[in-house]
């Protein structure tokens, strides 16, 4: 792979690595942990004290340097002592050795799984084989199987995830949750679904995406602007369909309303923005809104809301507000 161990390490940084050079990675260092083999990567930049003279890794180039050294080594070793019994055995040894690598890297394409995790307050984008693309919410993973784009495209998700799959009728994309599995040919949705929870929430923005619950023969159908709501108990399962408009809000931060109460509204961009909301006069929060916000910054929202719902956002600290006013009487 032409990539340079900087490009590796700043592309998994921004969130940008694909899933090959995931495997790559994992190769490379004999890892089988994508965060150990960067951390190893990172290592091998600090201590070289001639990386930035040539920092792309040529395999290539390193095994013919390793063949040359010790091959044509123990070749004249076994030349001039040809009678050795001990120069022969290391010799066969060598050779076994040489073919069984080869064997491996050049037949051998079963990658362990890779696994990606959001673990700061920003969502990550996963770009994956096909160019299927996936925003992972904060706190969420999601692991890709080590055959994904062969036969089947298959991973897992442990929280939050919003999808764009590249359409491919030979190769379903399915998302393996923790009560089930998503199974779609190309669309876009959303899935939240933690691996201890007890219920599964899908919605749909284009296409359609099919819901089989674990342990089950029944299928949901779910459509563009759907959300299903699937529980699971010990006793019963339960599941209902609405119109959700705001399935990717989380990562797009595109809102739409129509008459909603205002203590929804606001917990939806508490959500997204990692802030809080506190109300004067509790009564205020049931007040209707109808509106839309197109990635605007909070303080455009908050300007927004006091001219069309006559509030006032007081400043608390820099995570925190109090909405002041009595509203809708």
């Amino acid at each position: 792979m032409n990539i340079s161990i900087p490009e590796i390490i700043k592309k998994y940084e921004t969130s940008h690595l694909e899933v090959e050079e995931a495997n790559y990675v994992l190769s490379l260092t004999q890892c089988n942990d994508l965060e150990k083999g960067i951390k190893v990567l990172k290592e091998i930049c600090d201590a070289s004290t001639s990386y930035k003279m040539s920092t792309t890794v040529n395999v290539e180039n390193a095994w013919r340097k390793f063949d040359d050294k010790v091959f044509n080594k123990q070749k004249n070793i076994y030349l001039s002592e040809k009678k050795s019994p001990i120069a022969m055995l290391v010799m066969a040894s060598l050779v076994l050795i040489g073919i069984s690598l080869a064997l491996y890297f050049n037949f051998s394409n079963n990658f362990d799984s890779v696994k990606f995790i959001s673990q700061g307050v920003a969502p990550r984008e996963v770009s994956l084989a096909d160019k299927s693309l996936v925003m992972l919410n904060k706190s969420s993973s999601i692991e890709v199987m080590g055959d994904y784009n062969q036969k089947l495209r298959k991973l897992k998700l442990n929280g939050e995830g919003f999808f764009k799959v590249t359409p491919d009728k030979n190769k379903p994309f399915v998302v393996e949750i923790n009560l089930g599995r998503v199974v779609v040919l190309g669309t876009a949705f959303n899935v939240l679904s933690n691996d201890n929870a007890d219920s599964v929430v899908v919605s749909v923005k284009t296409g359609k995406v099919k819901f089989v619950p674990s342990d089950s023969d029944k299928e949901f159908i779910i459509l563009p602007s759907e959300k299903f709501v699937f529980f699971k108990t010990e006793k019963t399962v339960q599941f209902y369909k609405k119109i959700n408009k705001n399935a990717d809000s989380w990562y797009s931060k595109n809102l739409e309303f129509e008459s909603t109460d205002l203590k929804d509204v606001l917990d939806q961009i508490s959500k997204i923005y990692n802030i809080k909301y506190s109300f004067e006069y509790p009564e205020s929060g049931f007040c209707r809104f109808t509106g839309m916000f197109e990635n605007y910054s909070i303080s455009r929202i908050h300007e927004i809301l006091e001219t069309t719902m006559g509030v006032k956002f007081e400043t608390i600290d820099q995570t925190s507000y109090q909405v002041k006013g009595k509203i809708c009487q």
